[in-house]
């Protein structure tokens, strides 16, 4: 099965990486302060027929809901186009310094795709609460090895290093979930 980075994937897959990039700059404005590719897109397992696409933006400050709401839209629009999207949307503020869990200010991704959904007809749920995700430590340390840059900052200028010992901890809680998802989902415990 052939695999692919960000330098020999399809102009489709491209093409759907750079409208999320270029709708990011319009949305966020001056707000945005980069826009970075990782996971298997970045470190060169990406197949087409399986692989979402991840996507970290950083913001200078949080965003408000109705922001919030208009990068939803763009993203339930684009996503599936032809690749299922993974985007975090993360505030500098949140990111130093270093606290972990890490907060997110928005996470799309096609399983919370009917949550999104509801979100949008109701109105709820868009700042209830913070929000914070442990795999996100994956991410951010993936990022600092291997995330290539799409827009903006260079990432050690807007991402924090991740102490080795925070990044063995994410790991280890990330295995113990896909273990326990194990019987319901046993692809997902092959990462």
């Amino acid at each position: 099965m052939a695999q692919y980075d960000w330098t020999n994937v399809s102009k489709v897959i491209k093409s759907e990486v750079n409208t999320v990039q270029t709708e990011f700059e319009r949305i966020l404005g001056q707000n945005l302060l980069g826009i970075y590719l990782d996971g298997s897109l970045a470190l060169g397992g990406f197949q087409p027929a399986r692989s979402n696409i991840n996507v970290l933006a950083v913001v200078a400050e949080k965003i408000d809901s109705s922001l919030k709401r208009k990068l939803v839209e763009l993203l339930l629009r684009i996503s599936n186009m032809p690749r299922p999207l993974d985007v975090y949307i993360l505030a500098a503020e949140d990111l130093s310094p270093l606290r972990l869990p890490l907060s997110f200010e928005l996470h799309y991704n096609e399983p919370s795709r009917e949550a999104m959904l509801q979100e949008l007809r109701n109105g709820e749920g868009w700042n209830a609460t913070a929000h914070t995700d442990a795999k996100l430590t994956i991410s951010l340390a993936v990022l600092q090895q291997a995330g290539i840059v799409l827009w903006g900052k260079p990432i050690e200028e807007t991402l924090p290093v991740i102490p080795e010992a925070a990044f063995r901890d994410a790991l280890i809680q990330s295995i113990e979930e896909a273990r326990a998802r194990l019987p319901k989902d046993p692809i997902s415990f092959v990462f």
